[in-house]
């Protein structure tokens, strides 16, 4: 998995930060059931203000990703950069990533 973050925002969410995260294929894929569902959050900053976690939103269901597959879209408001930007680097911590059985 990875996240993919868009600065100044996407056409349908402006003057935010936007993170997609990607889910990419491994090598115990076949081992598991798919379709899933899932549930992510990600912190923005190194605070542990429950503000500071963003709450992603995941689609219904997860298929095995036979290549880069999107699992889930999330956003924060650009002022929250004021506080979490630092040395020009914008620091994210995946909180918690749940795969659930459908």
């Amino acid at each position: 998995m990875y996240l993919r973050v868009f600065a100044s925002g996407v056409s349908s969410v402006k003057n935010s930060v936007v993170l997609l995260a990607m889910l990419v294929g491994g090598e115990f894929d076949d081992h598991l059931e798919w379709p899933m569902r899932a549930q992510l959050s990600v912190r923005v900053g190194k605070s542990l203000d429950p503000k500071s976690v963003v709450n992603m939103h995941c689609k219904n269901e997860v298929s095995k990703p036979s290549e880069d597959t999107p699992l889930a879209f999330g956003y924060f408001p650009h002022q929250l950069c004021e506080i979490v930007v630092m040395n020009d680097s914008l620091v994210l911590c995946i909180v918690e990533v749940t795969l659930m059985k459908k």
